[in-house]
C-alpha cells in the first residue's frame, strides 16, 4: 500500500513538473512574441542558475540575447545547447543564421549541414536547403547555390522564398529571363509578398527596363508607401526616363526616412548633375562616401568626384 502510495505520488510530481515545464515554455514564446527581449533575458537567466542544460531555457536565452545585440553570448548558449544536444536540427539552424548575420560564412554553412544531415521532414530538407543556398550565395559560389534551390523546389515549387532566392541566383549568373519568371510566379503565389515585387523592379530597374520597373515600385509602395530602398531605387526609374523633379522628390523622402543609405546619396547626386548643380552633386558624393559606398558597391563615386568635383 505504502509502494503504490508513493508510486502515485511520484507520478503526480511529474506530471506536475511537465506541466509547469510547459507553462514556462509558453511564456517564454509570448514574452518573445510581444518583444519583450529584457525581460525574457533577465526570465531565462533566473531559471538556468539552477537548470543550466534545460535545451528551452538555453534557446531562448540565445535568441532573446541576439535580439539585445549580445551576439557572443547567443553564440555561447546556442554553442553549449549543441554540446549538449547535438542532434537538435533546429540548433543548428539558429546558430548558424547568427554566423551568417556577422559573415562568418564557413562557420555558417557548416551549421547548415548539420542542419540538413539532421532533417526528417520534407520541410525541414526544404528549409535546410535554403539556408545552405544563403551561405553560398554570400560567397558568390552561385552554382552550388542553384543545385540546393532547385532540389528544394523539386519538393515544394510553390514555396515563394524559394523562388525569390532561385530567381536572385539565376540574376547574378546573367539568365534574367528565367529569374523573371520565378518572381512572377511568386507574385502569382502571393500578390501581397513585397520582397517578391521590390525584386522584381529591381531586377527591371537592373536591365535598363526603366518603365517595367517603375510599375513595380509603385506596387510595391501602394503596400508600403515608407519603404526606403523602393522610393530610392523608383526615383533612379525616374531619372532614367527624364523626369528629373519627381526623381528628386522620391530621393529625397528616401534619404529622409533612411539617411544611411550611400546609394541615395549617390542617385541624388547623378540627379543634380543632370540639373547642372555641381556643388550639391559633390555635396551628396562625398556623403555617400561617408555611408561606405566605396567598401559596399565599388570605386564608382570616387570616379565622379575626380570628374567632377575638383
Amino acid at each position: 500500500m505504502t509502494k503504490t502510495l508513493l508510486l502515485l505520488g511520484l507520478g503526480f510530481l511529474f506530471i506536475c513538473n511537465g506541466f509547469a515545464q510547459e507553462t514556462r515554455n509558453d511564456t517564454m514564446q509570448n514574452m518573445f512574441n510581444e518583444g519583450q527581449f529584457e525581460a525574457l533575458n533577465e526570465y531565462t537567466e533566473y531559471y538556468l542558475v539552477n537548470e543550466p542544460e534545460d535545451i528551452n531555457l538555453l534557446y531562448y536565452s540565445a535568441i532573446s540575447a541576439e535580439q539585445l545585440g549580445d551576439l557572443q553570448h547567443s553564440y555561447l548558449q546556442l554553442s553549449k545547447a549543441i554540446e549538449l544536444y547535438p542532434d537538435t536540427s533546429y540548433l543548428y539552424n539558429v546558430r548558424g543564421s547568427l554566423l551568417l548575420s556577422v559573415n562568418e560564412f564557413d562557420a555558417a554553412l557548416a551549421d547548415y549541414k548539420n542542419q540538413f544531415r539532421l532533417a526528417e521532414s520534407d520541410q525541414e530538407f526544404v528549409a535546410a536547403r535554403l539556408n545552405i543556398a544563403a551561405a553560398q550565395m554570400s560567397t558568390r559560389k552561385f552554382d552550388s547555390a542553384k543545385v540546393h534551390l532547385e532540389k528544394a523546389l523539386e519538393i515544394d515549387s510553390n514555396n515563394v522564398g524559394l523562388l525569390i532566392n532561385i530567381a536572385s541566383v539565376y540574376s547574378e549568373m546573367g539568365m534574367n529571363d528565367i529569374a523573371i519568371k520565378h518572381l512572377e510566379k511568386a507574385i502569382e503565389l502571393d500578390p501581397e509578398f513585397i520582397a517578391s515585387t521590390a525584386n522584381l523592379g529591381f531586377l527591371h530597374l537592373e536591365i535598363e527596363e526603366y518603365e517595367k520597373a517603375l510599375y513595380y515600385f509603385n506596387k510595391v509602395l501602394e503596400m508600403e508607401p515608407d519603404d526606403p530602398y523602393t522610393l530610392n531605387n523608383r526615383g533612379y526609374a525616374k531619372f532614367k526616363l527624364g523626369d528629373l523633379l519627381a526623381a528628386l522628390d522620391d530621393i529625397n523622402l528616401s534619404i529622409e526616412l533612411y539617411p544611411v543609405n550611400p546609394y541615395a546619396y549617390r542617385n541624388r547626386a547623378l540627379i543634380y548633375l543632370a540639373l547642372k548643380k555641381e556643388r550639391l552633386a559633390c555635396a551628396d558624393l562625398h556623403l555617400a562616401l561617408n555611408n561606405n559606398f566605396t567598401v559596399r558597391y565599388g570605386n564608382e563615386v570616387n570616379e565622379l568626384i575626380e570628374k567632377h568635383c575638383k
